[in-house]
């Protein structure tokens, strides 16, 4: 009989654990819910303002592109009028004539996070729309395409830059006997603020900023074109473009060259673009 009793009080516990474990089980699974529930929307926020901020800063280049277009943006961003300095150099049998540009740009800059379209291929250099890699040294183009945007990550900071690039086209006319070479240099300004104010030169240094919810606003202002010329030369000769003295190349690896032997003029026209940007 006692046996049997203790047969009986080992089954009871053995239940007893059983329930517990089951019980247990089922308030683990319970809390994992819960903090799921309470983690998703904070991560489901976190993708939104990620989208937001891709989004944003596509309308900007493709309204940068067009020199025209409205953006809402829900992020702040900064315009910088002339964020870079360069050097583009005419080079005509030997001699060259200098010839400064700007570049402008506008950015966001917020913590580090992964942003949908953006592909992260080195520290400072990544391709968004398009082949341009930022290296800080090749901002120029011979095509056309005048506009880039790609991201830069510092330890946990991300800078978001869509950037006006000089553009540089050569063509060659013949004019009765003599041979003339158009060289067109084009870049553009963004000017958020009056160019003869001292607000502009503000921006020129520290930025022009414009707050998360103002509708953005970008119109075409007035181009400013400036003409210049080498001395003419009865036998020719060979023009080269040089950008911060790296010769241009139509394409990689072969240089931008053209050379010729008879009477040549050389003709110069510096395009500056300005576009007026503002808030509401």
């Amino acid at each position: 009989m006692r046996k049997g009793r203790r047969g009986k009080t080992a089954h009871r516990l053995g239940l007893s654990v059983a329930v517990q474990t089951a019980a247990l089980i089922v308030i683990t699974a319970s809390l994992a819910a819960l903090a799921v529930a309470l983690w998703r929307p904070w991560e489901a926020g976190q993708q939104v303002q990620a989208g937001g901020i891709a989004n944003t800063m596509r309308n900007i280049h493709e309204a940068l592109l067009r020199r025209e277009g409205t953006v809402q943006p829900q992020v702040g961003i900064t315009v910088f009028p002339h964020r870079e300095i360069h050097k583009v150099e005419v080079e005509w049998n030997g001699n060259r004539m200098p010839i400064m540009v700007s570049v402008s740009t506008i950015e966001y800059r917020g913590v580090k996070t992964r942003l949908p379209g953006v592909y992260y291929l080195e520290k400072g250099q990544v391709d968004v729309l398009g082949t341009y890699i930022a290296d800080r040294r090749r901002n120029y183009t011979t095509t056309g395409a005048d506009v880039v945007s790609y991201v830069e990550y510092e330890g946990n900071e991300m800078r978001y830059v869509v950037k006006a690039l000089p553009y540089v086209a050569v063509s060659v006319d013949r004019i009765y006997h003599d041979v003339a070479i158009n060289v067109l240099i084009r870049y553009v300004v963004l000017a958020p603020v009056p160019m003869n104010s001292q607000e502009f030169l503000r921006a020129v240094q520290n930025g022009y900023t414009f707050g998360a919810g103002q509708m953005v606003t970008l119109r075409m202002n007035n181009t400013y074109r400036f003409y210049m010329q080498q001395p003419e030369a009865v036998g020719g000769g060979t023009l080269r473009l040089y950008f911060d003295g790296v010769q241009l190349e139509t394409e990689p690896g072969r240089a931008l060259e053209v050379t010729t032997n008879e009477h040549t003029i050389v003709r110069v026209f510096v395009d500056m673009v300005v576009l007026n940007v503002w808030g509401r």
